[in-house]
């Protein structure tokens, strides 16, 4: 990163308490596997993760800042892996084709079990299923135009190439909307939301 502590913007991209408190727990846990130059990898992640957005290169001290959706991430799989039972060896951020933030695989396979998607708001989190719903009714509907409409899309192509069945949707301050997938002969796709027991690490079964 080439920067020094003063530089450091505390003012931009505030992160809630609870998202610092999962974050911590996947660090403490050694989620976290350090590539070098301020970048993390996870077990089977397919991508590395900085933590931090820099600003330009000519500002002394050059300024940088927390990056939410990264810490969000991390905090997810550390809830996966301590609230719900997944082992480390089977969740990781970033899918092959960079459709979700999340994967989780009940098996040395790559079939998803769980795709999850990060988003740096509620409403950005609300809006994605919005959209999701859309497309997931509409076989033969395209990409709406824009970065929302392309970024949802992508979710539910993904979501058709791999079949996963649970989808997990995840916010700042600890928000999550769990969600089970169905695949119809048509093309269609059903998400029905769920309470978060569906996301408990298949050999444990759901929570009484």
């Amino acid at each position: 990163m080439n920067c020094e502590p003063a530089g450091f913007d505390a003012t931009r991209k505030l992160v809630d308490e609870t998202d610092v408190e999962y974050f911590l727990r996947a660090w403490e846990r050694g989620l976290l596997i350090p590539k070098g130059e301020g970048q993390y990898s996870t077990a089977r992640g397919s991508a590395s993760e900085a933590l931090f957005w820099e600003g330009r290169k000519s500002e002394t001290p050059r300024r940088f800042w927390l990056w939410l959706e990264p810490i969000i991430t991390f905090g997810g799989l550390a809830r996966l892996h301590l609230d719900f039972g997944w082992p480390t060896e089977n969740i990781g951020a970033q899918s092959p084709d960079s459709a979700f933030d999340i994967v989780a695989y009940s098996n040395s396979s790559s079939d998803e079990r769980i795709a999850g998607e990060v988003k740096k708001t509620k409403r950005e989190v609300d809006r994605l299923l919005e959209l999701m719903a859309e497309y997931c009714s509409d076989p033969s509907a395209v990409a709406l135009v824009g970065e929302r409409g392309r970024n949802a899309f992508k979710k539910v192509e993904g979501l058709r190439a791999r079949k996963a069945p649970i989808f997990w949707a995840l916010g700042p301050a600890g928000y999550s909307r769990a969600f089970s997938v169905s695949y119809q002969e048509g093309g269609s796709i059903g998400l029905e939301e769920v309470d978060s027991s569906i996301l408990m690490w298949p050999s444990q079964g759901p929570r009484a």
